[in-house]
């Protein structure tokens, strides 16, 4: 960059000045300018001197949150990040318009505000205000907490299997059934030789999860389990078998 120059003659010594306005703001802060000097006389070097920018602007404030979505039992923290020249130190957090309520899961360390342990009492919008002697600005942080996660418990006892009923017929030779359903029904036939004739008596047996059927005869019992097979013996000294 070129300044504007002004020369002064004073006998054999010439005095040369030059000066630059720059219309800044808070980016320019920090900036270093350096002013170079080259003459005839100075062959194997230049001189120069450097100064460095110093802006003072009034404060702008940002909030950093540690959760994207807050939930109840987390633990949460809130920075207050101001920017400004003077530095606003501190900052002042608020909530809702009014001061920070006295909780033993909420405390405020420098520029953070921080929750051990979140609860839907928490709920409500934050505010960090920073302050310098150019100004004062803030930044809001409306905090929403979402419910936790639940696991459902193991459960304890598995479904009972809802199948059909079945129905099958048994004879002397062949006396297995396969129970399949929650609940069965078998249709025994008990036969009877007699030197004439052959007499058979049908009667339902109804079999319920883990069956058992006993005779009204104490020598003759049915048991069933599911998915498996029920052998029902049949020894008949009468013309008629009788089961209950």
């Amino acid at each position: 960059l070129s300044g504007a120059k002004e020369v002064n003659a004073s006998g054999k010594t010439f005095t040369v000045k030059s000066s630059l306005r720059l219309q800044v703001d808070r980016q320019d802060d920090g900036v270093a300018y350096t002013c170079r000097v080259d003459h005839v006389a100075l062959t194997a070097t230049h001189e120069d001197t450097t100064q460095v920018l110093e802006v003072h602007y009034a404060p702008i404030v940002n909030i950093i949150h540690s959760a994207t979505l807050p939930q109840e039992g987390q633990y949460l923290k809130l920075e207050c990040v101001p920017q400004g020249n003077p530095s606003p130190d501190p900052v002042l957090w608020t909530k809702d318009g009014g001061e920070l309520p006295d909780l033993d899961h909420m405390f405020v360390e420098g520029r953070e505000l921080t929750f051990t342990s979140l609860n839907k009492t928490d709920n409500g919008t934050y505010r960090c205000e920073a302050t310098n002697h150019l100004g004062t600005s803030h930044a809001e942080y409306k905090l929403v907490i979402y419910d936790a996660p639940t696991t459902p418990s193991p459960s304890t006892t598995s479904p009972a299997p809802t199948l059909p009923d079945t129905t099958g017929p048994l004879d002397s030779n062949n006396l297995n059934s396969a129970v399949t359903g929650n609940r069965g029904t078998v249709q025994p036939h008990c036969p009877s030789s007699s030197s004439s004739s052959r007499t058979y008596l049908s009667m339902p047996i109804s079999l319920f999860l883990l069956p058992k059927l006993v005779s009204s005869d104490s020598s003759l019992q049915l048991q069933g389990h599911l998915e498996r097979s029920v052998l029902v013996p049949c020894s008949l000294s009468a013309p008629l078998c009788v089961l209950a």
